[in-house]
């Protein structure tokens, strides 16, 4: 599991949430993929277009091919409050 951001919450909601430097992210990606072998990979809350970046350029170059892809996105918590920047939800 690689986390993309680090959240403050409770069963109301989402307090706060701070995105994971986009190159580490990357960086533990890579070192995941070089470690185990993936089988699958699935998102969930990617806060920029960075991260879902990182995502696309590992899926393309780091993991097997034809690794299954399952992008689940994280756009707002339950409380409401927005969890991706409007460009990592367009990408």
């Amino acid at each position: 599991m690689v986390l993309s951001a680090l959240t403050t919450q409770n069963t109301r909601g989402v307090s706060a949430m701070e995105p994971v430097d986009p190159k580490r992210f990357a960086a533990q990606i890579a070192a995941l993929a070089r470690d185990v072998r993936i089988a699958a990979v699935k998102t969930g809350l990617l806060p920029s277009a960075a991260h879902v970046s990182a995502v696309a350029a590992a899926h393309a170059r780091a993991f097997p091919k034809n690794t299954p892809l399952v992008v689940d996105p994280v756009l707002a918590s339950s409380g409401a409050s927005r969890s991706s920047t409007p460009a990592g939800s367009r990408r």
